[in-house]
């Protein structure tokens, strides 16, 4: 192909993007029916995204950044929130790591999981409702009936009659509350099939708030052959103040009238929809509800309650809407049906930040607290994100246990780039993350990004914003909930986000504001006594990386050191004073054995002297020092350690590991919360000394 046609086909060709000539023609067609100008969707949407700025050319003398082949670009992190704005304080703060403003992050869309949509279960469960019957105004050719006419007479005329129709008309009114976000594929699948089943003549789709806004008129039909039919969560303010009641009330003297509910039984009485059941009998097919006979189950001659219409509450499930669809087509016959039990006008159901994580405990299930504490791991979340998690956590296929979380009163609603998130209260956040052991935690985030690269290339469904891991958070506190590694990032459907500006030259040095290798997270200072011990030290190491990789750290940018990292044939002293003179934070295991030990005072000494030279620099005390209680102390701290704070662990960190796993976890999430802090926050001044020329900082200290 030549000429504009062939150029465009290359142009999209070099970005990766091949399509054929039906592909192309469909989107030029396509591009010139797009709205255009500011007003247009696309351009409001994309002037409401910061643009990345123009990168500018390394200044001579100033080193640029390397190239980065395609196959080692690296892996970004996937944010529920965006970014809030950040003021900087006047002339920055030296010393502090920047903060990443708004800038930091590109929006895009990801995929969402797919549960089991249940389609042919509800067909089979409707198959009742397929029904014919002869048409009001359409006639047909009687084949049979003009085949005996003109046997009959010898005339040659056409016999017609009413041609059959489907007997009923649909009206589905689908509701918009909180929690319908949570199953969209059981509402699309149950649309699917009343709309495209062929089971009604005709099947009109309104929003509730719609209805009600609207006169009932509208959706009534006097010749009583349409159905109303409500998808709804039960918990918005027309459900509370009685509007939609007074609406199924007037509806269902004109037809069969009835409210599918997305929520499980067991959760209707947290709703303003409970229900109880209730035998109904009908006189005909399809018989408007205030023509039923309802009698109850126990005691038959026990009436429903004078004034109360009967309308059946039904669960999205093919049993429920088959034990429904079955009395609409059976006379004289009485079925159990769940009807709708009225109740005094409230305020809508949202959810309320007043119930305690102990009460959630009580009455949600085991699935439910589950879910609640590997979704407090991700805080804030937005609906996608929680089903994206759930969907990663066995027990998948059944929504309830999100519905629970969600209305359970543990979340506070915030604003999500015009999408509405989620955030745990902090108290709740921190009960929740002890409910559940760290290594689980980042087990849920290994899937979830597995998930995600399973997903990529299928339609887009939910905004995110991407962050490269050396840029930092979007906020302090901001957790991601899935780390995308390179070869799904550049697949399509994810954006990559923009290489920050150099910055300009600057006569002074540069501070150095990205993680390098040779920059360790932070450095592990502890003394062993026996192999048993470096065991429990080795696994103490792990776990409190793997807590900081679910807190969202880059680790692989700024690896932790120990010593249970050299090789044999290294320098050891020369790698030991090397990742000490660099690293961004000190974690030191107090026991008895480390303050005796000539080499662990002089790492403590050669961190103390960075810290020193960068309260002189910046008048600001860095808390980059992190001691832990490991073992007991029987003769107390040494004095030259007394002035700081220490992670206490009454018994010693090291006896928990075997003695109080939950323990234990809580205190390795303590340590690696200072740990982040800290790494994230400070910028020490490096320092090329020997280990071996520093001073020891408790020669033989008197206790």
């Amino acid at each position: 192909m030549t000429g504009p046609l062939g150029r465009v086909r290359a142009v999209l060709a070099a970005a990766g993007i091949n399509l054929g000539g039906a592909e192309l023609a469909d989107a030029l067609w396509l591009a010139a029916r797009l709205p255009t100008g500011a007003a247009a969707p696309l351009a409001r949407a994309l002037a409401a995204v910061p643009a990345s700025q123009p990168s500018h050319e390394p200044s001579q003398g100033l080193p640029g950044p390397a190239a980065r082949p395609r196959d080692e670009a690296p892996a970004v992190h996937a944010h529920a929130a965006p970014p809030a704005p950040r003021t900087p304080g006047p002339g920055g703060e030296p010393g502090r790591a920047a903060r990443t403003g708004p800038g930091s992050a590109e929006p895009t869309r990801l995929p969402a999981p797919r549960l089991p949509s249940q389609q042919l279960e509800l067909g089979r469960a409707l198959r009742p409702l397929k029904r014919s019957v002869p048409g009001m105004f359409a006639r047909e050719l009687d084949e049979a009936a003009t085949a005996a006419a003109r046997a009959d007479t010898g005339v040659a005329y056409v016999v017609d009659r009413p041609a059959q129709e489907r007997w009923l008309r649909l009206v589905l009114v689908v509701d918009s509350g909180v929690s319908m976000q949570l199953w969209p594929n059981r509402v699309r699948a149950l649309r699917s099939v009343l709309e495209r089943g062929g089971i009604f003549l005709e099947v009109r789709t309104v929003a509730l708030a719609r209805a009600l806004s609207r006169p009932y008129a509208d959706l009534a039909d006097p010749t009583g052959r349409t159905m109303i039919l409500v998808i709804t969560d039960g918990t918005g303010t027309g459900w509370a103040d009685g509007r939609v009641r007074r609406l199924l009330e007037h509806m269902a003297r004109l037809g069969p009238t009835a409210v599918v509910h997305t929520l499980p039984r067991r959760m209707w009485p947290g709703t303003h929809l409970a229900a109880d059941t209730w035998h109904v009998t009908q006189d005909r097919r399809g018989a408007p509800n205030v023509t039923w006979t309802v009698t109850h189950p126990v005691l038959p001659g026990t009436p429903l309650p004078v004034g109360h219409t009967p309308i059946p509450i039904l669960e999205m499930a093919p049993p429920s809407l088959a034990a429904w669809a079955g009395s609409l087509t059976t006379a004289c016959r009485p079925t159990p049906l769940p009807l709708w039990t009225p109740q005094l006008p409230a305020g809508a159901l949202t959810p309320r930040p007043a119930t305690s994580v102990i009460d959630f405990r009580r009455s949600a299930s085991r699935d439910a607290y589950r879910l609640a504490a590997h979704l407090a791991a991700y805080s804030p979340v937005t609906i996608p994100v929680m089903r994206l998690v759930h969907a990663c956590l066995p027990g998948a296929d059944d929504p309830a246990p999100l519905a629970e979380v969600l209305l359970g009163g543990l979340l506070q609603q915030m604003d999500a780039g015009g999408m509405p998130a989620f955030e745990f209260r902090p108290d709740a956040r921190y009960l929740l993350l002890e409910a559940v052991p760290t290594a689980e935690l980042v087990e849920t985030g290994r899937r979830v990004a597995e998930r995600i690269a399973d997903l990529v290339g299928r339609s887009s469904d939910f905004p995110a914003w991407i962050t490269s891991p050396a840029e930092g958070k979007l906020d302090q506190g901001a957790v991601p909930f899935a780390r995308i590694e390179a070869g799904s990032a550049e697949r399509p459907g994810i954006t990559q986000p923009s290489p920050a500006p150099l910055p300009e030259p600057q006569a002074r040095a540069l501070p150095r504001e990205q993680p390098r290798r040779d920059e360790p997270y932070f450095y592990l200072s502890y003394v062993r006594e026996d192999n048993e011990e470096m065991e429990d030290v080795r696994q103490f190491y792990e776990d409190l990386q793997a807590e900081l990789v679910r807190l969202g750290s880059d680790l692989e940018a700024a690896p932790p050191f120990s010593d249970l990292e050299l090789r044999p044939g290294e320098e050891w002293l020369t790698v030991l004073s090397r990742k000490i003179g660099h690293a961004r934070t000190l974690v030191v295991l107090y026991s008895p054995a480390l303050f005796h030990s000539h080499w662990a005072g002089r790492e403590w000494a050669f961190f103390e002297e960075r810290l020193r030279e960068h309260r002189e620099q910046t008048g600001e005390a860095a808390r980059s020092l992190i001691p832990v209680l490991w073992t007991p102390l029987p003769d107390g701290l040494p004095y030259a350690v007394r002035h700081l704070t220490y992670v206490d662990v009454p018994t010693g960190l090291r006896r928990l590991t075997r003695r109080d796993p939950d323990a234990y976890h809580r205190a390795v999430r303590r340590v690696a919360a200072a740990v982040r802090d800290a790494a994230e926050t400070y910028r020490l001044p490096a320092s090329e000394t020997r280990l071996d020329a520093v001073q020891e900082a408790f020669p033989g200290d008197d206790h």
